[in-house]
């Protein structure tokens, strides 16, 4: 007798979860539904779907708390079927998408004056790392405006140095503002040979061997590296500094240090 009493208790507690068993209707009560719970119900949800209040679900399951298991059953008291929850949000195709505002402005090479790429250029085939650089001191930068200085550097790489356009990817100018120089797409010139193949370079105007930039070009250079690194899938162990790659003192010294302390919260996980 103690073996069939001990089976059909195990039998019973098969049956249920928490507290809500797939049994007969309560005694007076002369129809309802049993509702499998699913992944997310609660019984706030059920109880507005069912239209009938949630402690009248909880007397007609005897049950002892509110935790829902996925699975378990639930005898729903004079209730013939399930409606929408009036208070669950719309799913998400019916959401308008809202494009997330990025926290810098972006020029583009045709507004700051940007000349034809010269043909003397290799394609990029791919982005597996971007290099923050600093543009050092430039002569009469203080009367120049960043517009100017982008200008300036683009006639010396291509003057002087001989390359096909201004070697880096994109330059962050003092007050914030983003000018895109050499398109993604194509090879830059700004870490010394092969350290250029699949290697976005972005560059800070100004010099930062003792004083960091002002916090409004540092929260440009936070933004541009996070979105690039989402746009081109490049992990943040792959975001570097200059001298990580050539003996040099680029960055500066005091950008450098801001950039190791912040390469992992700042750089590539600000939102």
């Amino acid at each position: 007798m103690a073996t069939v009493d001990r089976r059909s208790f195990l039998i019973g507690l098969g049956a249920c979860a928490l507290g809500a068993c797939a049994r007969a209707a309560p005694t007076g009560i002369a129809h309802g539904l049993r509702y499998r719970i699913r992944s997310g119900d609660t019984l706030s949800s059920i109880a507005r779907r069912a239209g009938i209040p949630l402690q009248r679900i909880i007397a007609a399951n005897d049950l002892r708390g509110i935790h829902l298991r996925p699975g378990a059953v639930l005898f729903l008291p004079g209730v013939r079927r399930l409606g929408p929850d009036p208070l669950a949000p719309p799913p998400a195709e019916a959401v308008p998408a809202v494009a997330q505002q990025p926290d810098y402005r972006l020029v583009s090479r045709r507004d700051w004056g940007a000349p034809p790429i010269k043909a003397n250029h290799d394609p990029m085939r791919g982005v597996s790392r971007i290099t923050v650089h600093h543009t050092g001191h430039i002569a009469g930068m203080d009367a120049l405006s960043d517009r100017h200085l982008v200008q300036s550097i683009t006639r010396y790489h291509r003057d002087h140095q001989h390359w096909a356009d201004i070697g880096y990817h994109y330059l962050v100018g003092r007050d914030g503002t983003v000018y895109a120089g050499r398109p993604p797409q194509i090879q830059g010139a700004h870490s010394g040979g092969i350290n250029n193949e699949h290697n976005l370079g972005v560059a800070m105007i100004g010099c930062f061997d003792y004083a960091l930039p002002q916090r409004c070009q540092l929260r440009a250079l936070a933004a541009l590296v996070r979105d690039l690194t989402h746009q081109h899938s490049v992990g943040r162990h792959r975001v570097l500094a200059h001298r990580d790659l050539s003996v040099t003192d680029c960055p500066g010294d005091a950008l450098y240090r801001w950039f190791r302390h912040n390469r992992d919260s700042e750089l590539a996980t600000r939102s």
